[in-house]
């Protein structure tokens, strides 16, 4: 049970677009008081406590510092690619939006789908935005486009937790 809610909220914390300042604070406290329960009263249960503990100081970093944090290693690569989302403009939309899912539609799609499956959700989402930024004549991309390419591509060639 612990492992299922530390994995909804991680999920759901990665989800959340836009996240401003006062809204990470909020999930940074949320997430802090969380991980307390969790290791005082329950068994830290793996790879899910251990992306509780690296999302909080992720959603501090700038954009720019993602690429090489060592965080990422305790993320699914899913849930670094939708939370680099949030980061984005509005038009590279998210697998969400894309697929005009509900939070809750969207959260049992992600449960019956393998990383490589939400992986072509979000590449189809960057193809989308590549298209419109190309369509408008512009030669340049969100700071989080190439990153989220870097990021997916680097992820996929190593072992990412899956939960």
């Amino acid at each position: 049970m612990a492992s299922r809610v530390l994995i909804f909220f991680i999920r759901h914390s990665a989800l959340v677009r836009p996240l401003s300042e006062s809204g990470r604070l909020r999930v940074a406290r949320d997430m802090a008081k969380l991980e307390l329960t969790v290791g005082q009263n329950l068994f830290p249960v793996g790879a899910p406590y251990q992306a509780l503990g690296a999302l909080r100081p992720v959603i501090f970093l700038e954009t720019s510092q993602l690429g090489g944090s060592p965080l990422l290693k305790d993320l699914p690569s899913s849930m670094i690619l939708h939370h680099l989302s949030y980061r984005a403009p509005d038009e590279l939309q998210s697998p969400l939006q894309r697929n005009n899912l509900t939070p809750l539609q969207n959260s049992l799609w992600l449960d019956s789908q393998g990383e490589d499956q939400i992986w072509k959700g979000i590449k189809a989402t960057l193809d989308d935005y590549e298209i419109k930024v190309r369509a408008r004549g512009d030669q340049e991309f969100s700071p989080v486009y190439p990153l989220m390419l870097q990021i997916s591509s680097s992820l996929a060639k190593s072992t990412s937790p899956k939960y």
